[in-house]
């Protein structure tokens, strides 16, 4: 008897499309869809997308976004923000002649305790010298260093994304110099064991409504203290001289006769 081959099946998973949808702050807008056999293949993936499509504003065109997806909500992909760019050819635009440019690199800390590369760009109104440079430089990583502390890596995502962040860097570092433009190159969230955050050194400010009024206190004059009466010389009353009596007129002599 002929034996009979033995085939082995192949199993083939069906793949279909799940939507991906931006973060809460974002309108939880879908972005585009994923072609997977199952959702959980997809946790851990970014997406990369022009911020204009989330917020529908031109200007935005320039900016791209990181979104990695970190749940599953049945089959919708949830996704957060980790990442946040401009595009090389339009930093490259903002730098005109004439101007300064200050730039720096460094990795910061959230409330919350994430770790965050900030590349931020400042852009003078005109040229400047390598000393006002460093004072931007050292008070720009000041006042993000001041504003990561007390808030959330999500906060600072919506202030980014609003402009919010930007503008109020740039009204403080007018103090300084005037400063055209202030943008943040790259926003960054780095993880790892490796990565450590700088400790920067900052001075809080301290509300209005904290700060003690301290009223001066009026001085007293001493009290002049009585001295013994050996030692009080006495004082010389002028006595008024009496005014001469007047002169009796003599009369007139009758003329002779």
């Amino acid at each position: 008897m002929a034996k009979t081959k033995k085939v082995s099946k192949i199993k083939i998973k069906k793949k279909r499309w799940f939507p991906i949808f931006a973060p809460k702050f974002l309108g939880r807008k879908e972005i585009g869809e994923s072609y997977l056999t199952g959702p959980e293949v997809a946790k851990g993936r970014t997406v990369k997308i022009s911020l204009r499509e989330l917020t529908k504003n031109i200007r935005d065109q320039n900016i791209s976004v990181s979104l990695r997806i970190n749940e599953i909500s049945g089959s919708n992909l949830q996704t957060e923000v980790v990442a946040y760019a401009y595009m090389p050819f339009f930093v490259r635009k903002l730098i005109r002649t004439g101007t300064g440019k200050i730039d720096d690199s460094f990795i910061l800390q959230t409330k919350d305790g994430k770790n965050v590369r900030f590349k931020p760009l400042a852009i003078t109104v005109f040229k400047v010298n390598k000393s006002i440079k460093t004072s931007i430089r050292k008070r720009l990583k000041e006042l993000l260093a001041e504003e990561l502390s007390k808030s959330t890596f999500d906060t600072i995502v919506v202030d980014l994304l609003r402009y919010k962040l930007q503008m109020d860097l740039k009204k403080k570092l007018n103090k300084i110099c005037p400063v055209r433009e202030v943008i943040m190159r790259v926003m960054k969230l780095e993880e790892g064991n490796r990565v450590k955050a700088e400790k920067v050194e900052f001075k809080k400010e301290v509300p209005k409504s904290e700060v003690k009024v301290e009223k001066t206190e009026e001085k007293k004059e001493a009290p002049v203290e009585a001295k013994p009466s050996s030692e009080v010389k006495e004082e010389k009353k002028e006595v008024p001289k009496p005014s001469p009596a007047p002169k009796e007129e003599k009369p007139l002599s009758e003329p002779k006769k």
